[in-house]
């Protein structure tokens, strides 16, 4: 048995409807990963990497989860792609 009390806490994976991305979850060539790396793998589906479209926006195939940036948000690397960009709504 295992008295390890130094467990490593990960959120639930493919819980949210909609998940809205901060910048640091945003990768390289725009791409997002579901479930995201805070998510717990071994409750999930395999983790899949998935573009974001021209509204900053991508559904999973797996878990339908629809994953948003966040209004503003503007990662380093889509600072070339201003379509990306979602402007503030409120």
């Amino acid at each position: 048995m295992n008295t390890d009390k130094n467990v490593v806490y990960c959120h639930p994976a493919n819980t949210e409807a909609i998940h809205l991305l901060d910048a640091d979850e945003v990768l390289e060539n725009n791409e997002i990963c579901c479930p995201p790396f805070d998510g717990c793998l071994w409750s999930s589906h395999p983790r899949v990497f998935l573009k974001l479209n021209e509204n900053g926006q991508t559904r999973c195939p797996y878990c339908s989860t629809l994953y948003v940036l966040h209004p503003g948000t503007v990662a380093e690397h889509q600072a070339s792609n201003p379509d990306l960009q979602i402007p503030d709504r409120g």
